[in-house]
């Protein structure tokens, strides 16, 4: 993510105003804001994935509401779905990487690469933190960034290609309060304060919107990738890939179902009940970002009540 809100990286915040209408404020400013509930990813051998997130990663298994084994992340979960064939991954959808905290890199990348874990970058240092892009078992991305000073669950780096847009959504229709760094008028692949991105805090995690790279002329380290594995052309669907999925939690979907039908939010999928014993229903955000509504009391009251 490689974003402080204090100290020497601190950058100037501007609130970006809603317009869509009707929205989360407009309509009832009292109405529950939406909770990070989980990440659902596609597993070719969800074995491999729960032991990998708990031996390097600090995830802990538990069988969600007794029915499916999940990975917890202090306040949010990985869900899985089993599938035959690898999914896609790689940086072509909305969802560029999900990513940890870390709090000395040198060490924990000797440690990592020790253990047999791909990585895609080494550690690479960022003022005084540090950071490394690795591979989980499907190949899907993941980065640990020393700034947080914890090891936990941290963030969702996400690309857009109208960084504006994608964050009005989140704060029209999720309730976040979004603020967005002033686009630069000019931009320096080195320099972090030239990037224009927006930033929001779903609970304890970061997500983080930067607008998508061109690879072609806009490179820049951050992006990971080379220009020849760059997207080209419209981003893809997120459904489908190894990262699948961002979920959010209310209390009760149902006035939120139609809220967000109203506002013209598109539904990808009704309200029903899912693998893992919760409703939900699906809608797009901006870029094809697939969303799931999940009908779940919020953490720590959560499954243990």
């Amino acid at each position: 993510m490689h974003v402080r809100l204090r100290g020497r990286w601190a950058l100037p915040l501007l609130l970006i105003p809603s317009l869509a209408a009707p929205t989360f404020a407009q309509e009832d400013a009292q109405e529950e804001r939406a909770h990070f509930h989980h990440v659902r990813l596609n597993v070719t051998d969800p074995e491999a994935t729960l032991d990998f997130y708990q031996r390097f990663l600090g995830a802990v298994e538990v069988s969600y509401r007794g029915l499916k084994p999940a990975l917890f992340t202090e306040r949010s979960f990985l869900l899985l779905n089993k599938v035959e064939e690898p999914a896609r991954s790689g940086p072509k959808t909305a969802i560029s990487h999900i990513g940890w905290a870390g709090i000395d890199g040198p060490n924990e990348y000797e440690w990592l690469e020790s253990q047999g874990v791909e990585f895609q970058t080494p550690v690479t240092p960022l003022g005084t933190n540090h950071f490394m892009y690795l591979y989980g078992p499907d190949h899907e991305l993941i980065e640990i960034f020393t700034g947080g000073k914890h090891h936990r669950f941290d963030h969702v780096h996400l690309w857009a290609s109208d960084i504006a847009a994608s964050a009005r959504w989140f704060g029209d229709h999720l309730g976040f309060d979004t603020r967005v760094l002033a686009e630069p008028k000019t931009r320096n692949k080195n320099d972090l304060g030239s990037l224009w991105m927006a930033f929001l805090q779903a609970d304890n995690v970061n997500l983080v919107f930067f607008g998508r790279p061109d690879f072609e002329s806009d490179w820049w380290p951050g992006s990971n990738y080379s220009k020849e594995e760059g997207p080209k052309g419209a981003l893809e669907p997120t459904l489908g890939s190894v990262v699948d999925r961002l979920g959010f939690s209310y209390s009760d979907i149902d006035r939120v179902y139609e809220r967000m039908k109203a506002a013209g939010v598109e539904i990808v999928e009704e309200i029903k009940t899912r693998d893992y014993g919760f409703r939900s229903f699906l809608v797009l955000a901006p870029d094809d970002l697939l969303i799931e509504i999940v009908e779940e009391k919020h953490l720590p009251e959560g499954l243990w009540d």
